[in-house]
């Protein structure tokens, strides 16, 4: 991912995901996105770089530390979402961000 985050939203295509490492449910979402063997996301970790999550969420993005995750697709975000803010929903955000990714 570019480190300006005007590149970020000028990509044809990207899938992100918003990692914190102190977060209990970010890590078991990292896991399981791991575990799917998907390749082309990049994991932005929130204790790095801060300073491309701040203007995220200052765009309306609610990075918080669930392991959010993001597409976009040409130019514009057509995915954003906490994957592990609910334990019970995981599976089902997960899926629709990689249904996401790969449309």
């Amino acid at each position: 991912m570019p480190s300006d985050v005007s590149e970020v939203f000028q990509q044809e295509k990207a899938a992100i995901f918003f990692h914190a490492p102190w977060s209990g449910p970010s890590v078991q979402a990292l896991a399981r996105l791991e575990g799917t063997g998907e390749s082309d996301i990049r994991i932005i970790n929130l204790e790095i770089e801060n300073d491309t999550v701040d203007v995220l969420k200052k765009e309306g993005y609610p990075i918080d530390g669930w392991g959010e995750a993001m597409v976009i697709r040409s130019g514009r975000v057509r995915y954003f979402a906490p994957l592990a803010r609910d334990p019970a929903t995981l599976d089902l955000r997960l899926a629709e961000f990689l249904n996401e990714k790969r449309a």
